[in-house]
């Protein structure tokens, strides 16, 4: 089976910390390639506006257009709203058909999150997590969420003995920058530098984006 990469979000817009995520993944496990999901309507993004689909699908075109493995699917733009994961996982081709293990790339601060996800134990039984480290959440912590997940350790991963799913978690220095960041301070002082591909970058000026989020 081919290992790939599943890294979804809103990207609104996408910056080097999800890059820096996908690079981490694919290099440490493997992969043959990971997919970036531009979410259509996002279920946790209810309380603002969000960007249009298709300037945040043409942000992450612009991002990842230097890296062959990376790759795009705009799949979520043809669901029903509010798109979540599971159901986004659902319209992906079948593993079996294709010959693909989709794992799922997330950082820790969503990850201890995972429970309000729809049918996360579903999503369990599913697909593969890697799990890379953010700022604030010790291994101790992960060691004990992973294991209430119904995980056991076994080397350098945890494994779901009924499923046969796998929860890898990693450490990786990644820029500590945030899309609500980018949005309240672009073009101010305080905007963090090199957060954007100079491609990016141009494209929020050329358009306006975020100009009446500060």
């Amino acid at each position: 089976m081919t290992a790939v990469g599943l890294l979804g979000g809103a990207f609104d817009p996408v910056h080097k910390g999800h890059t820096t995520l996908a690079q981490v993944a694919m290099q440490r496990y493997d992969l043959a390639e990971v997919i970036f999901i531009p979410s259509a309507s996002p279920p946790h993004k209810t309380g603002r506006k969000i960007t249009s689909f298709h300037h945040r699908l043409e942000m992450v075109i612009l991002a990842i257009t230097e890296e062959e493995r990376f790759m795009i699917s705009e799949i979520e733009r043809y669901m029903a709203p509010p798109t979540y994961s599971i159901d986004m996982l659902a319209s992906l081709p079948d593993e079996k058909s294709t010959g693909r293990q989709y794992h799922f790339i997330i950082g820790t601060d969503a990850f201890f999150e995972l429970r309000t996800w729809k049918a996360y134990n579903r999503l369990l039984q599913q697909v593969h997590f890697i799990v890379i480290h953010r700022q604030g959440y010790e291994p101790k912590n992960m060691n004990v969420y992973i294991q209430s997940l119904g995980y056991t350790p076994e080397g350098d991963h945890w494994c779901n003995r009924m499923s046969g799913r796998r929860i890898y978690y990693t450490g990786a220095k990644i820029p500590e920058v945030s899309s609500s960041q980018i949005r309240r301070t672009i073009g101010t002082s305080d905007f963090p530098e090199d957060c954007l591909s100079p491609q990016v970058y141009e494209y929020i000026q050329n358009y306006g984006l975020y100009t009446d989020t500060r």
